[in-house]
């Protein structure tokens, strides 16, 4: 389709075009992700591997608890994340990926549902050390896979200072990585806002507020990594999205922190991927049945997605969903008609 390049830097390169999205130039050259084919290959191939070695979990692989960072037969590696009896934030991280997968947003590490059974193929080369570990036999782990060579990341500089519109003249000055983070940060805050989580910008935003210190906001980002290969951004750890999430949402004490909080950053962005957009709005169609469209998705491609527990109905999942999915709809809405701009 026809483009109007509506931003471009002095040496011609295009940054922006139809005023709100980021150029098709920025796009191709963002770092790749893991494809839906890629990680349905691995998902298959995890369920039918063995894990060959285990390792204690610290803050640099995998957290803390009873969470293991383990090896598997194909040479990958993945965190066992064991929330037993908090199973809803193995949901969370199940149906925060998932959703990530709708959204066309490729840096979300996929995760496989695997249960504890030392006489299992998966787990029969360590079955001598799983009674050590205070594991449950029967208990639902998440597999997630691990990525290399990651390094903590902080918010840009940009964001910190205000919005990142189409008209931006701060654009000008930066170079092609500091303009590719930026658009990774795009898909960064509209997943973060639809799954309402707590766990990443929020928790600095949750310090800062608490303690009245805004330079909370330039220290690193919890539950970001960055890749010291390419840059790419990486939303690791997503158990508080969703349904942990949308509980939080409901407490009377919290709720509407965070709701601030979700919706500061929403609108500290006016600049999106156009695909993203697409997603966005074709998410947005289907109202209440977004939720519904969400979990057949997980029972697809997830063998174990029936053992997991019935998602919680205070927190009203499809109603909920339905309107973080508008609300980030009537953002981009909002950046389009102040520009005039086509919606993709």
């Amino acid at each position: 389709m026809e483009r109007k390049v509506t931003l471009e830097n002095r040496h011609g390169f295009p940054i922006v075009e139809d005023d709100i999205f980021w150029s098709r130039e920025l796009e191709n050259a963002l770092p790749k992700g893991i494809s839906e084919v890629e990680a349905d290959a691995w998902m298959n191939r995890t369920r039918k591997s063995q894990v060959t070695s285990i390792h204690r979990a610290t803050w640099r692989t995998c957290g803390q608890g009873k969470n293991k960072h383990v090896r598997l037969a194909d040479g990958t590696a993945a965190c066992a994340r064991y929330r037993h009896p908090f199973t809803l934030q193995i949901q969370g991280e199940l149906y925060s990926y998932y959703l990530g997968r709708l959204l066309g947003i490729d840096h979300v590490p996929p995760v496989a549902l695997a249960v504890v059974n030392g006489t299992a193929p998966l787990w029969s080369p360590v079955a001598p050390l799983l009674p050590h570990m205070q594991w449950e036999q029967g208990v639902l782990v998440a597999l997630i896979r691990w990525i290399d060579y990651l390094q903590r990341g902080k918010m840009p500089v940009t964001l910190l200072e205000g919005e990142v519109s189409g008209q931006d003249r701060r654009l000008l000055a930066m170079g092609e990585l500091q303009l590719l983070e930026l658009v990774q940060w795009s898909d960064l805050i509209i997943l973060d806002y639809i799954t309402a989580n707590s766990d990443r910008v929020a928790s600095n935003q949750d310090a800062a507020d608490l303690n009245s210190d805004p330079v909370q906001m330039r220290n690193y980002i919890h539950n970001l990594q960055k890749s010291q290969r390419d840059g790419a951004i990486w939303l690791i750890d997503n158990e508080s999205g969703l349904i942990d999430g949308y509980m939080l949402l409901q407490d009377r004490r919290n709720g509407e922190r965070f709701t601030r909080f979700h919706r500061f950053m929403l609108e500290r962005m006016c600049l999106f991927r156009r695909s993203t957009v697409k997603r966005v709005e074709e998410l947005h169609s289907l109202g209440t049945g977004a939720a519904e469209f969400l979990l057949r998705t997980v029972a697809h491609h997830e063998p174990l997605a029936g053992l997991l527990p019935p998602v919680p109905p205070k927190i009203h999942l499809d109603r909920t969903l339905a309107d973080r999915i508008a609300h980030v709809y009537n953002r981009i809405r909002h950046c389009m008609l102040a520009n005039m701009s086509p919606m993709y």
